[in-house]
């Protein structure tokens, strides 16, 4: 039950994340947004096709 709640916690986590670089291009759309993650540092490096878009 431990590893699900740990599970589901990270998960969260990561869309927090997601969430926060959608608003913050939303806000400054001529700026590039730099955020950095020390947990999944590759969201900032790679980021996936549909993310490109924005």
């Amino acid at each position: 039950m431990a590893s699900i709640t740990k599970e589901a916690k990270r998960i969260v986590e990561e869309l927090t994340e997601i969430a926060n670089i959608i608003a913050d291009r939303l806000l400054n759309p001529e700026e590039e947004v730099v955020h950095y993650s020390h947990s999944r540092p590759r969201l900032n490096h790679q980021p996936s096709k549909a993310a490109e878009g924005f």
